[in-house]
């Protein structure tokens, strides 16, 4: 998946030289991009998610965490956790 997605998975906190984090197009809208990430984030990660939860309240445990991930990824948090965690 990290390959077909052009994801470099790393150990540590911090990117290795030459893949830089998240970072806003200079003279963009700070909270637009911010909106849109997170929009995209969910519409890819959450929505497939969702399909595969089991019931309703591991829907919404999985819609929770997920948003929290979409967020915290597209406010360039670097300490993201895992979505299953």
């Amino acid at each position: 998946c990290a390959n077909a997605c052009r994801c470099k998975l790393t150990s540590g906190l911090k990117c290795p030289s030459g893949f830089p984090k998240l970072a806003l197009v200079s003279n963009s809208d700070e909270p637009d991009t911010i909106d849109y990430c997170n929009l995209g984030c969910r519409a890819s990660m959450c929505d497939y998610m969702v399909n595969a939860a089991a019931d309703d309240e591991e829907m919404k445990l999985y819609v929770e965490h997920c948003s929290d991930a979409c967020v915290n990824f597209c406010n360039g948090d670097v300490g993201l956790t895992s979505l299953t965690a």
